[in-house]
Parts: C-alpha cells; sequence; structure tokens
C-alpha cells in the first residue's frame, strides 16, 4: 500500500491537463461571478445614491470609496477571464 504522498504525487502527475482544464474553468466561472457581482454592487450603488441626502461630507467620502472598490473589482473580473483564454 503506497503512503499518502506518493498517493498525491501519483494524482498531480496523471491530471496535469485536466488540471489545466479544471483551472480555466474555475478561472472564468470566477470572472464571470466577480461581473456579476459588481454589476448588482453599482447597482445597489445608484440605489443608495438616488435615495439618501446628497449634503454630507461622509455620503461623498463613501461613494468615492464605492466607486474605486467598483472599478478594482471591474478590472479584477476583467483580469480573471482575460487570464483564463
Amino acid at each position: 500500500m503506497a503512503n499518502s504522498s506518493e498517493w498525491g504525487a501519483q494524482l498531480w502527475e496523471t491530471s496535469g491537463s485536466t488540471l489545466t482544464a479544471t483551472m480555466r474553468t474555475l478561472r472564468i466561472l470566477s470572472g464571470i461571478s466577480v461581473l456579476l457581482l459588481t454589476l448588482h454592487f453599482v447597482h445597489i450603488l445608484h440605489h443608495f445614491f438616488i435615495e439618501a441626502p446628497h449634503d454630507s461630507p461622509v455620503f461623498w467620502a463613501g461613494m468615492v470609496t464605492a466607486v474605486v472598490v467598483w472599478v478594482l473589482s471591474f478590472v479584477g473580473g476583467c483580469l480573471l477571464l482575460k487570464r483564463s483564454g
């Protein structure tokens, strides 16, 4: 009976192409999910902008922070999709 380290080594050796295909699929699904969550985040941001009063500096600080997070999230999702191609 082989020990666990030999079994793990055999598993990685036999599934090289399968692992590549699995990682590509995982990157594509991750990129799509990040972009969908980014879309949802922008939707919530839009509703917050419409409903909240605009005269508070805290509102504008939160809005600027949210836009920065939105841009970074969008770029991350695009990079995940680009890297998987």
